[in-house]
């Protein structure tokens, strides 16, 4: 499952949720200024990347890139050809 990272009032953010949305594309969405949030989830975005921007995906372990690469995920995920 690809897990989202963003944060509220973020329009790249909401643009990726509701692509992934329109494409039935399971996602964890994980709002990185949430006091609540997990360790796993710290460790990931602020500790092991130390992301300056959102959104940021993951998938599992592997790091896909930003808001740029949703094209390229939904191509893949349709079965097209992506570059």
């Amino acid at each position: 499952m690809i897990t989202v990272y963003g944060g509220r009032n973020c329009s790249a953010c909401e643009g990726v949720k509701n692509a992934f949305d329109a494409d039935n594309i399971a996602y964890e969405y994980v709002d990185v200024f949430d006091t609540n949030i997990s360790q796993e989830h710290k460790n990931t975005f602020f500790g092991t990347h130390n992301f300056r921007s959102i959104p940021q995906l993951f998938e599992g372990d592997t790091y896909l890139g930003n808001a740029s690469v949703v094209s390229s995920i939904l191509k893949y995920r349709r079965g097209e050809e992506h570059e």
